[in-house]
């Protein structure tokens, strides 16, 4: 049969996680779709985090190339007592490379998305299907069919869930139980570098925190902006990633840290400041039903603390196109994927609940980080996501 004639295997949301699965397939001849619920790509996020475990990824699909002249590098990365700027922890980012093969890369979230999508398109032009909500599965014999709310319905081989912690795959297929608000909610900005001190320039990751709030900033865009995510404890549920921040509450939730931090909150454009709430989940413990599989935040929803979300989503789109690839049915590979998928899933998923609860601590101190197997980078950056999967799947082969 020709690539042609077989029913495309369906990708539901195109995030990073998503496209890079597509592009995986691609590469393998595989017939893809992938459906996006929004109209149209907007230039929305904030700083997005690749650190070298998902790199190795990025680098065998042939990507990185294009990431990495875009993508900024800090040298270190340190937390900070938010009123007297006492650091507390120093990551060496600037020893990364040589300790695990590829830098830390800082970039703009829609910046990545955009090379990703422009790289599956070259592909197959007509890969991704935009606005096209998802409406309901219908499982049965040897094929799927798909409805959409302003799409006609589609028949395809497959189903895989990418579309995060609020899952249409998952409340239709596994589980209707919604995500639940942590009690946080974070601020996101990016600030122009010729609005502020040159001492921002530096290619420094700053975390200043204080009971129960943190505020974050480094540079993006090879330097032309400061990307700054500030996080409180509050009670306010809009998830929204577009809705408008007020700079003045922003001033009042961190009234006690010091000086500098207000000086860049004032550097804030109003207009380009944004406001959304944390939601989180449990991971679920099956993750694939029949011909219909979940990957990324729809199946392990990561908390931005560690920022591992996006690198998970990468890793498992890797293991689960070779999955693909490897075994003879779709509900095989799937089961394959989730038992060589959880214990990292897992940790990761811990460990940046974990990072959370540190970043609330009363008092923190150094004492706090002593015993932070996450920022010790070992576990984390130097997993081989390549090597891990073919020795996960050697017997299959």
């Amino acid at each position: 049969m020709s690539k042609k004639d077989e029913l495309p295997i369906a990708i539901i949301g195109a995030g990073i996680g998503g496209l890079t699965l597509a592009l995986a397939l691609l590469k393998q001849n595989k017939s893809v779709r992938l459906f996006e619920k929004v109209s149209r790509f907007a230039q929305i996020g904030a700083g997005l985090s690749l650190a070298p475990n998902c790199a190795k990824v990025l680098q065998r699909l042939g990507v990185l190339k294009n990431i990495a002249p875009l993508a900024d590098t800090p040298e270190s990365g340190f937390i900070l007592l938010g009123d007297s700027g006492e650091q507390i922890h120093n990551t060496p980012f600037s020893k990364i490379e040589s300790i695990f093969g590829y830098p830390y890369y800082q970039i703009h979230r829609a910046r990545c998305h955009q090379l990703l999508v422009d790289e599956v398109l070259a592909h197959d032009p007509d890969c991704i299907e935009m606005n096209a909500e998802l409406l309901a599965i219908d499982q049965s014999g040897e094929q799927i069919c798909l409805d959409f709310i302003h799409q006609r319905k589609q028949r395809v081989a497959c189903v895989i869930g990418c579309d995060g912690v609020r899952s249409a795959v998952r409340k239709l297929y596994f589980d209707e139980t919604a995500p639940l608000f942590t009690g946080y909610v974070a601020w996101r900005a990016l600030v122009p570098m010729n609005d502020i001190d040159a001492t921002y320039q530096q290619p420094v990751s700053f975390v200043n925190l204080m009971h129960q709030r943190q505020l974050v900033h480094y540079p993006i865009n090879l330097g032309q902006y400061l990307n700054v995510a500030a996080f409180a404890e509050q009670d306010w549920q809009i998830e929204s990633w577009t809705e408008p921040a007020d700079i003045e509450e922003m001033h009042s939730v961190y009234s006690d840290f010091r000086p500098s931090v207000h000086e860049l909150i004032d550097a804030i454009d109003p207009e380009h400041c944004f406001k959304w709430a944390l939601y989180d989940r449990d991971p679920i413990d099956h993750w694939s039903k029949e011909k219909v599989v979940l990957m990324g935040d729809a199946a392990h929803p990561m908390l931005p603390y560690l920022g591992q979300g996006a690198a998970m989503a990468i890793e498992d789109a890797w293991y689960l196109s070779q999955a693909i690839a490897i075994y003879d049915d779709y509900e095989t590979a799937f089961s394959a994927f989730q038992r060589a998928r959880k214990t990292r899933t897992d940790w990761v998923l811990q460990e940046s609940r974990a990072a959370g609860q540190r970043f609330a601590t009363e008092k923190p101190s150094a004492e706090t980080y002593a015993d932070d197997k996450a920022m010790s980078t070992k576990v984390m950056f130097g997993f081989d996501p390549i090597a891990e999967c073919e020795q996960a799947y050697s017997s299959a082969a």
